[in-house]
């Protein structure tokens, strides 16, 4: 199920997300080289592409416990 975040960052620039277990999510290029942002309360962090500034997905890691094992990729 695709669905809408109401944080600013996501609501300012129209993202839509799916929630995968963050097992099942791979990316080309290492995670590692992913760009990161973080506000507020440094819960979920942002990852995006350097090159371009795609939002790719949130890193739940941080979170609640119940929520760390997921993530939220943008569609």
């Amino acid at each position: 199920m695709v669905t809408s975040c109401n944080c600013s960052i996501c609501q300012i620039n129209g993202y839509l997300n799916i929630q995968p277990l963050r097992k099942n999510v791979s990316f080309q290029s290492p995670y590692e080289e992913l760009g990161s942002y973080a506000f507020g309360t440094q819960t979920l962090v942002h990852k995006f592409c350097r090159t371009c500034g795609t939002s790719l997905m949130i890193d739940f890691g941080r979170a609640e416990e119940g929520l760390r094992e997921h993530c939220a990729v943008n569609v």
